[in-house]
């Protein structure tokens, strides 16, 4: 780009597949390694969300979906000097979007900016926001979890591909900028960069944050809507968890999108990714400092 090379790794995963049994689950990082050279010159699937704005968002999708992309200026590794990293979040209000967008493509920023330039999918609507209760196997939060995941891979691997893992930047815009803001708060994964933009989103509006029994609650009117069972006191049962890991993807997603007007991000404080609200890790000084 405008005269400088780069090298391009499109569809890394950073995560195990959160497919069958992982479905809803915390991310859990990669568990081999690849016996043969990874093709990495493929855009990766979309994680899967519903079908806004048709010009745009209707990539492939699937729950594989935990892949990466980097950008990185040619000359890096030749000259040995390792280049600041620039680790972008998209957002979508958590319901749709993914790093497949053509205008989230990092080939400009590392040409001109001489920086490494990474770009993640991480899961959306109901796979990444469901919340079954404290006993259930969805937490909550998947999103962010998926996030900080990524981040981990970044910091053990980005030096081979030039960056610096000590200079590693998150920026986002809309949910992708309330994503920084979560990780700027949380024990989780505060420590795994070192500076934060926000573009268009933050975490101080209390209507961003959903209660835990709330988002129990509507999850299980939705899972009640698809014929999975009855619950007579808005908790998960066995049987309606059961029939959520059973269901097509294609059928959940359509059932559990959010009103696409009502802008609403289903994160929660869930006592460990977010141990309290925003505002009180805030006004108690309980998050990331010399940003």
């Amino acid at each position: 780009y405008e005269g400088r090379d780069l090298d391009v790794f499109l569809g890394i995963p950073y995560a195990q597949p959160p497919i069958g049994d992982l479905r809803f689950k915390k991310p859990l990082p990669l568990d081999r390694k690849w016996e043969q050279p990874l093709d990495a010159q493929h855009w990766p699937p979309a994680c899967y969300h519903n079908k806004y704005h048709q010009d745009y968002f209707n990539h492939n999708m699937s729950e594989d979906c935990l892949y990466l992309n980097i950008w990185s200026p040619v000359n890096t590794k030749s000259t040995g000097a390792l280049k600041p990293v620039m680790f972008w979040i998209h957002g979508g209000g958590f319901v749709w979007g993914s790093s497949v967008e053509k205008f989230y493509s990092g080939e400009v920023l590392s040409a001109l900016g001489d920086v490494v330039v990474v770009t993640i999918n991480y899961r959306l609507n109901i796979f990444g926001l469901l919340y079954t209760g404290a006993e259930g196997p969805a937490p909550g939060n998947m999103a962010l979890w998926d996030q900080s995941v990524a981040l981990e891979w970044v910091v053990d691997n980005i030096r081979y591909f030039g960056g610096d893992p000590q200079r590693v930047t998150i920026f986002g815009e809309s949910a992708g900028a309330f994503s920084v803001a979560a990780h700027i708060l949380s024990p989780i994964s505060r420590n795994l960069f070192t500076n934060a933009i926000l573009m268009s989103g933050a975490p101080l509006n209390d209507r961003l944050i959903t209660p835990r029994d709330e988002r129990e609650r509507e999850g299980v009117e939705k899972a009640v809507s698809l014929g999975c069972g009855v619950s007579t006191d808005g908790k998960f049962t066995p049987e309606l968890i059961d029939c959520l890991m059973g269901q097509p993807p294609e059928k959940l997603v359509q059932e559990f999108t959010l009103d696409v007007e009502s802008s609403v991000i289903d994160i929660i404080v869930d006592g460990e990714f977010l141990p309290e609200s925003p505002k009180e890790m805030l006004k108690s000084g309980n998050f990331k400092k010399g940003l």
